[in-house]
Parts: C-alpha cells; sequence; structure tokens
C-alpha cells in the first residue's frame, strides 16, 4: 500500500481529539491502566469512555499535565467494502470488531473497496464506532495537551464544563 501518513495528523472521536506528534518528550510518568484500559477521556453523565485496549495503547503525563499516547496497535491487513465515505473519513463493517472508521489518508481506497495494512489500535466508545488509529506517537489536542471534551451548541463549539 502507498502510505500518505504524515508526521502530523488530527484523529477525533465524537468529542475528544489527538495529534499525532514526532516523539514522546523526555521525563514522561506512566499513566495506570483503567479497568485494563488506557482511558482518553470519561463521559460526565453515562459512565462512558473514549479509551484503547491495554495491549493496544500506553499513556503518559508530563509535568503540566499534558497528556501523550504511544499507540502500537495491531497487525491490520484488511479488505473490505466501504460503507461510507465523508469528509476525508471512510468506514468499513468488520465481521468482529463491527463498523469502524479510518481517516482516508491511512487507508487506501480503490474500486468501493478499503484496503488496511498496519497496525492499528482501536479508539472505542459506547456511543460511537471505533476508531482506527495508525501506530504512533500521539498528544492530546487540548490547548494544555490535555484530550479535551467537547460539545457542540447552536452558538459554538465550546469545551465540556463539570
Amino acid at each position: 500500500m502507498k502510505s500518505k501518513k504524515s508526521v502530523y495528523a488530527l484523529y477525533r472521536q465524537g468529542d475528544v481529539a489527538i495529534e499525532r506528534i514526532a516523539s514522546l518528550p523526555a521525563s514522561l510518568k506512566p499513566v495506570a491502566l483503567e479497568s485494563g484500559k488506557v482511558i482518553l477521556a470519561h463521559g460526565e453523565v453515562t459512565g462512558h469512555h473514549h479509551a484503547f485496549a491495554a495491549t493496544d495503547c500506553e499513556k503518559f503525563t508530563d509535568s503540566t499535565g499534558a497528556e501523550f499516547f504511544k499507540v502500537k496497535g495491531q497487525p491490520l491487513n484488511l479488505t473490505l467494502p466501504l460503507v461510507r465515505q465523508w469528509k476525508g473519513q471512510v468506514m468499513v463493517n468488520h465481521s468482529e470488531l463491527g463498523l469502524i472508521e479510518f481517516s482516508e489518508n491511512d487507508v487506501e481506497v480503490r474500486n468501493g473497496m478499503v484496503i488496511a495494512t498496519g497496525n492499528f489500535g482501536l479508539l472505542k466508545h459506547d456511543e460511537h464506532n471505533a476508531h482506527g488509529i495508525p501506530a504512533g506517537i500521539y498528544k492530546g489536542a487540548g490547548a494544555s495537551g490535555t484530550v479535551r471534551q467537547r460539545e457542540y451548541s447552536p452558538e459554538a463549539i465550546r469545551n465540556v464544563m463539570d
């Protein structure tokens, strides 16, 4: 597959976002798993959370509280029919993993088929489709480097506040 992956990329799932960076900074502290998962953000009301399986990802913080993620993922070598394509995203339906969204930049789309090869971590949430995040180094995309939750209102998109 011809790779279109760049050093910088922004990945969103619902109200959270992470951005790909070139490397992990020095002096990071590992963050403990929660219920066997690497949790990016907890739901405010439902208790649902955005998370990777522990085997797919490690989480770290720096002294300022910025969050970093090393996504190792699992090897994928799939060719599946395209279910949906929109705004730089494609969706497939895997018989075991369910609906998965990928960035068009991370897969190949040819003749109505999506070809995904390489290591991907699956970012999951009970109210969203899984997102295939390519192996790499990521930082929370909020202003302080944390994973910020955002919500939509008719006036503007704003940060979630407790």
